[in-house]
Formats: C-alpha cells, sequence, structure tokens
C-alpha cells in the first residue's frame, strides 16, 4: 500500500510538471501579425525540470522490503538475507539499499520444511554510533521461489542510554533511562542485564510499550553485588523483527535491593547481540 502511495504521488507530481510545461509553451507562441514569440515564456519553459515517477513492479519476485534512519530513506545499508536449514544458520545472499532505501533480494529459492529466511544488519564497516547495532526482521518459515514477500520495513535509528552514566556504582531500586526513537512510536523495549564477558547470567524484561524507563527494585537470581555487569535495550517491532542500541552500559550494584529475587528468563531476549561498552556519558 506505501508503495503503491508513491507510485501516485509521483505520478500526479509528474503530470502537475508536465501540464505545467505544456502550458508555459502555449504561452511561448502568441497569435497575431508575425507569430511573435514572448522571450520570458521561452526562458521559463525552458527551465522547467519533469521528474518522472518511480515505476514499481506490482509482479516483484523475492524478498524486499524499505530500510529508513530517524524517518529518512537510506541508500547503501548492507543486508543479508539469512538461512535456517533446520539446524544451523548461515548468510546466503547480500545487498544494500538503492536511493529510495528500497532493497530486495532475488531468485531465493523456496523454503523446505523447517527452514527459514530473515533479513539481517550489522552495524560494521564503518562502524555508525547513529544507528543500532543490529536488527533483524521477521522469521519467513514459509516461501516458494518466485513469489514477492515484503519481508521487513525497518528504521535503523539508535536508541541512546542515558542514566545511569556509565561505570556507575548504585543503589537499588534504581531507574534506568534511555531516550525512545521519535519516528518510530510503535517500537516496545526491552530491557537488558547481563555479565559482560560470558553473558552468564543474563536477564531481560518482557516488552515494556514505548516508554523511556525502567526501574530494577531487586537484583534478579544469579547476579551478585560489587560485581560490575552491562545493561541495553533493545527494540522489539511490532512483527516479530527487532534489534539493539549501538552501545551497552557498565553499572555496579552496592546492595540486593528489597522483594523477590526475579527469576531468570528460560530464553534470553531473542536480539541478544550487545554492541561496544559505552565508556563516556551519553548526549541525546
Amino acid at each position: 500500500m506505501a508503495n503503491r502511495r508513491r507510485m501516485l504521488q509521483s505520478g500526479y507530481m509528474a503530470f502537475s510538471a508536465a501540464l505545467l510545461l505544456l502550458s508555459l509553451l502555449a504561452l511561448t507562441h502568441l497569435p497575431g501579425p508575425g507569430r511573435q514569440y514572448s522571450a520570458r515564456a521561452a526562458e521559463a519553459a525552458q527551465s522547467v525540470q519533469i521528474y518522472l515517477p518511480v515505476v514499481y513492479n506490482s509482479a516483484r519476485s523475492g524478498l524486499f522490503g524499505h530500510v529508513t534512519v530517524a524517518g529518512s530513506p537510506t541508500a547503501g545499508v548492507p543486508l543479508n538475507l539469512r538461512f535456517y536449514n533446520g539446524s544451523a544458520w548461515s548468510t546466503v545472499m547480500t545487498t544494500t539499499t538503492d536511493t529510495q532505501g528500497l532493497y530486495q533480494f532475488t531468485d531465493v529459492p523456496s523454503l523446505g520444511s523447517g527452514q527459514k529466511y530473515q533479513i539481517e544488519y550489522l552495524n560494521s564497516n564503518p562502524r555508525d554510533s547513529t544507528r543500532l547495532w543490529t536488527w533483524t526482521t521477521r522469521l519467513l518459515t514459509d516461501y516458494t521461489a518466485g513469489e514477492g514477500v515484503g519481508i521487513g520495513d525497518f528504521d535503523l535509528a539508535n536508541l541512546t542510554l542515558a542514566v545511569p552514566v556509565p561505570s556507575s556504582d548504585v543503589t537499588l531500586p534504581i531507574t534506568f533511562q534511555w531516550y525512545p526513537r521519535t519516528a518510530s512510536p510503535n517500537d516496545s523495549y526491552i530491557f537488558e542485564l547481563y555479565e559482560p564477558s560470558s553473558f552468564t547470567p543474563h536477564w531481560n524484561t518482557a516488552p515494556l510499550g514505548y516508554v523511556g524507563s525502567y526501574t530494577l527494585n531487586a537484583l534478579p537470581t544469579g547476579f551478585a553485588t560489587e560485581h560490575p555487569y552491562s545493561w541495553t535495550v533493545y527494540v522489539a517491532g511490532p512483527d516479530g523483527s527487532g534489534g539493539a542500541a549501538y552501545y551497552s552500559s557498565l553499572v555496579t550494584f552496592t546492595n540486593a535491593g528489597s522483594g523477590p529475587r526475579l527469576p531468570l528468563p528460560s530464553s534470553p531476549s531473542p536480539y541478544l547481540r550487545p554492541g561496544p561498552l559505552l565508556n563516556t556519558p551519553p548526549t541525546k
């Protein structure tokens, strides 16, 4: 639907420009003896530029989508097509977004029983701290070669961690704060706490909604006082997609807090792939 709307808007703009050009050309040819011309109108007509509409093939095959950063279409974003064969993941194709932020993987083979596809973004070569550390689209579990499937439109603007500042000693309860992504109001955020070298223990909330904070009242099971842990925030999209903030940040708890110890989740956040440690206080 979004692609069709862009086509209609582009077509309307092209039609308007063409109508303007025809009007100006008509003005240049004035009736009367000697078939005189208006030099001013002729000059104006020569300066008109017509931009033809971008025509999208409604019968596109393969897997496709649209990438933005803070709401703006972004070119040159590297993407991987990930394939799960029933036992392990591998990258089977790569591509980059075009000038409109569009991407497409063509000649994609059919999926068999237990197999999956997913599009992956990894922030590297070079790293860009204004973007998320990672993003993965929803899992595609049913695909027949030749089909056209929109597997995911997504925004890569980073989410900034705010409070506490890096390497803080804190007393529970403590409210962790971050800046929500203003161009993505459908985000739901997941707070994650983990041991930075081994990732064990790790603990995460359920999706919290479009919020900018989470209050931790007591240490989760398996976590200790006077030991540095990393915290970060993950972004959960409404369609099963999601990604990680560019940075994680160290924090040390001076007490265990009050109330029951929170149990560890049965499985970690599906987006557990934390980025570099934040060493200086963040700016919005």
